[in-house]
């Protein structure tokens, strides 16, 4: 029957959609789990770069000051990016699994019509 041909037609092309989505979705959190790691590793730097500041400051080598604060800042406008992108990646990833389940209703409805 050409209904039942639509509808199977319809189930299959959701039914690629779902696993081209549940990819993006695998993907966009293998990429937030990156950035996480890489914002922690920053925040494990930062202290010792401090540390190696003040030291440097205190032993009057003005020169590593300026090293390890250029270091800092660096690294912290580094910290500043990684944090936006994890945000903008966690929206990505609620309006992904919305779409997917979404997907996934519209799939089991369009199986139950057959």
């Amino acid at each position: 029957n050409s209904e039942q041909s639509a509808v199977e037609k319809a189930v299959k092309i959701a039914e690629d959609e779902i696993a081209a989505m549940r990819q993006k979705l695998s993907r966009h959190r293998a990429e937030e789990k990156q950035l996480q790691a890489e914002l922690a590793d920053i925040d494990v730097q930062l202290p010792d770069l401090e540390s190696q500041k003040k030291a440097a400051v205190a032993n009057r080598q003005y020169r590593d000051a300026a090293t390890a604060t250029s270091q800092i800042k660096a690294l912290t406008e580094r910290k500043d990016h990684l944090a936006a992108s994890i945000e903008e990646g966690k929206k990505a990833i609620d309006v992904l699994d919305a779409d997917l389940n979404r997907l996934i209703e519209d799939s089991a409805r369009s199986h139950e019509e057959l």
